[in-house]
């Protein structure tokens, strides 16, 4: 079961072995692999290649700057054709779109508009593909020109497929690990599988050895935490040059403390979630009617999904959760846990909290809406008769710290009520 469920039967030895040893399992890869045997886990193989690429054209052809070097060291119902385009920093895939045929605007095109929404292009970047058409073509060329010359084009070697192996080692992980694993009636099917995997696995939770067989987030966290220590050094440095007096130094030093806090300061927190549409009858959106408002929201490492629709009075599943419920609950957490936290700075021992937390939503006459007011009613139980004057207080003081509250456009309201046990 563990295997199974954490797995998905598709890993070898090597990343089993990476896995047992991260959540804490001393193992030798020999063992795993008899472990493996023992229970029929096999690691799924790859099938006979099949050439998709059309280099017979007659366009410009760039040439080969990657030459087989992949190694970066910064971080700057019918066929079905996949494009994907990877960071080589750490193998994320930050662009992916499916069409049905091999032209600009079904391939590269798509794939390109979504990697440069979430990328900001500030500095030079080689752009790597084969010599297929779709990447020589005018469309191509004039769309990475678009960039203030900071994208410089590279294409593989005719007929060389090491030149391209990281897409290639891709694209023979989806087929093994995903897709010979499922078949597809619709097109649509196939999209969502591929996106299922692509963007809740490989891009999240599927360990790869060129990272050291880290995840992309681990890798990310970890080159994070390299450059917050390298930059807390350079200030150290900076100050360590100077041979000055005790009365400089202690200027210096005032400076070096506020430099530390404003480098600290502003630390950016990343939060991911998966929305996933389950609501098609059968004719998808064909009418307002036609289709229902269900849908799950997945995050990674979370122990269960969330099952949403939408509020009743717009046909949605009144058993679910819907995204003005979501709201309304992040805003009552948000609090009830900066609430916790400074009462345990102020000493003051908590041992029950339950919020009945209302909002109220009003809708314009186009069918937009907008949270006009929320209150949030908590009732919490403290042990010292002699606290409940600052335990009271500590609401204002949390409602000034929740991230929630910081991020709406109206104050939130608080009615507390607080006994003594």
């Amino acid at each position: 079961m563990m295997f199974s469920r954490i797995f998905l039967g598709v890993m070898g030895t090597p990343r089993t072995k990476a896995e047992l040893s991260k959540k804490g399992y001393r193992v030798s890869r020999p063992r795993v692999a008899r472990i493996m045997r023992s229970n029929n886990l096999f690691a799924r193989r790859k099938r006979r290649f099949k050439i998709t690429t059309d280099s017979e054209h007659n366009y410009p052809v760039a040439r080969n700057i990657l030459n087989r070097n992949f190694t970066v060291f910064r971080k700057n119902q019918v066929w079905v054709y996949l494009t994907v385009i990877i960071d080589l920093f750490h193998r994320k895939v930050v662009g992916w779109s499916m069409g049905e045929i091999l032209s600009t605007d079904d391939t590269i095109i798509s794939a390109w508009s979504m990697a440069v929404r979430s990328n900001d292009i500030t500095k030079e970047l080689i752009f790597h593909s084969d010599r297929g058409s779709q990447y020589a073509s005018h469309g191509c060329t004039d769309m990475l020109k678009n960039h203030n010359s900071l994208i410089e084009q590279c294409m593989s070697g005719k007929g060389n497929c090491w030149h391209n192996a990281v897409a290639g080692l891709f694209f023979t992980s989806l087929k093994v690990e995903w897709v010979y694993k499922h078949s597809y009636s619709l097109r649509l099917e196939a999209e969502l599988s591929v996106f299922q995997w692509i963007e809740t696995w490989y891009n999240r939770r599927r360990m790869h050895s060129t990272l050291g067989y880290k995840t992309i987030k681990e890798f990310e966290l970890e080159m994070y935490d390299q450059r917050q220590q390298h930059d807390s050094y350079l200030i150290v440095h900076f100050l360590l040059q100077f041979q000055i007096t005790a009365r400089i130094v202690n200027r210096h030093l005032l400076l070096l403390k506020q430099l530390i806090t404003l480098l600290y300061s502003m630390k950016e927190h990343n939060y991911e979630v998966i929305t996933e549409w389950t609501g098609n009858m059968g004719n998808g959106t064909l009418d307002y009617k036609s289709y229902n408002r269900n849908h799950k929201i997945i995050a990674d490492g979370k122990y269960s999904e969330i099952h949403g629709s939408s509020d009743p009075s717009f046909l949605g599943d009144k058993t679910r959760y819907n995204p003005e419920d979501l709201f309304l609950s992040s805003l009552s957490a948000c609090h009830m846990l900066w609430y916790l936290h400074l009462c345990s700075v102020h000493k003051i021992i908590v041992t029950q909290y339950i919020d009945h937390a209302s909002g109220v939503m009003e809708e314009t006459v186009n069918g937009s809406g907008k949270f006009t007011r929320v209150i949030l009613h908590p009732k919490v139980v403290i042990s010292n008769l002699n606290m409940m004057t600052k335990a009271n207080q500590l609401h204002q003081e949390a409602n000034k710290m929740c991230f929630i509250a910081n991020s709406c456009n109206f104050n939130i309201e608080h009615r507390p009520n607080i006994l003594v046990e």
